[in-house]
């Protein structure tokens, strides 16, 4: 059994190597593909991801253009599906952080209202007053967006026992 990991397009043919050496580089990639596969006496397992992180970011990925060159009969394709469970258990993860976060901006709310702002200068209390309305805001904007969120993969979930497969 052979494993072929990061078959992604910009990975694998690396993008350095088109850009440098053009059609000569993808060719050379292509070989080196070639070799992978060849090597597995039985099984080959050609993967790829659909997002990556890379560089403190995540970014989404297609597969390499090699994957859309094997021949189709040769071809097990393995993509999870996501069913009423996920969306069932997204929908209620979202509405426990609702429910967490309401409270918590709540408390919020009432901290900043009885604890005013201690320094006699005028400039300090309106920016400490602004930073506080600033974090009430949000913690409110995080309440509620958890909310919609959650409604929304509820109708998802409710949708996904209606739709036929094809």
């Amino acid at each position: 059994v052979v494993f072929l990991p990061g078959w992604e397009e910009g990975l694998f043919p690396h993008q350095k190597s088109i850009e440098e050496k053009g059609d000569k580089g993808l060719e050379e990639e292509r070989r080196l593909a070639y070799v992978g596969i060849t090597r597995a006496k039985k099984l080959v397992n050609v993967s790829f991801s659909m997002n990556r992180f890379y560089q403190g970011d995540w970014m989404d990925s297609l597969a390499s253009r090699f994957v859309e060159e094997l021949p189709e009969e040769n071809i097990e394709k393995n993509i999870p599906e996501k069913g009423p469970l996920n969306f069932i258990v997204g929908s209620l993860t979202s509405f426990l952080l609702f429910i967490f976060f309401y409270f918590l901006s709540n408390k919020i709310a009432i901290y900043f209202s009885v604890h005013k702002p201690s320094n006699s200068s005028e400039i300090v209390q309106n920016i400490s007053s602004s930073i506080n309305t600033l974090i009430i805001g949000l913690s409110f904007l995080l309440t509620f967006s958890f909310a919609f969120i959650g409604i929304g993969l509820f109708i998802v979930f409710i949708r996904s026992f209606f739709l036929k497969k094809s």
